[in-house]
């Protein structure tokens, strides 16, 4: 059974990167949310929504699926995947090739919201495909 923390999670995948709703981004961040990814930090909720709103602008067909999830107190750890076509992800030519992306995330949540996520992604092996 999940927990409420997994729910809020597991909601946000769903309906934020899977249905790319990201109008619902609000209902699922806190005002003072930070996530730190690929050495940056994108802190509140407008800047986050521009960067979800990129990322997703670089991949046709949009699939994102949620592999594992379980948490530790506040802490909820997902391990993911989005697959779609290329359309200039990470600086490549839109060239619709295959993307297969993995990654594991760890978010905190306190009081109904997430406060903190740190993504680590398989990126390197997805640029080396992409390019090759």
């Amino acid at each position: 059974m999940k927990t409420e923390e997994e729910k809020l999670v597991t909601d946000f995948w769903i309906q934020v990167w899977d249905k790319q709703q990201l109008n619902k981004i609000p209902a699922f961040i806190a005002p003072a949310f930070v996530i730190h990814s690929a050495g940056k930090d994108i802190a509140g909720i407008d800047a986050f929504s521009r960067w979800v709103a990129n990322f997703q602008s670089r991949i046709n067909d949009l699939r994102f699926i949620v592999h594992d999830i379980f948490s530790s107190a506040e802490k909820v750890v997902s391990r993911w995947q989005i697959t779609g076509q290329n359309m200039g992800f990470m600086g490549t030519d839109k060239n619709l090739r295959p993307i297969d992306l993995s990654g594991i995330t760890i978010s905190v949540v306190r009081e109904g919201k997430m406060i903190e996520k740190w993504v680590e992604r398989s990126a390197w092996e997805l640029y080396q495909s992409l390019e090759s």
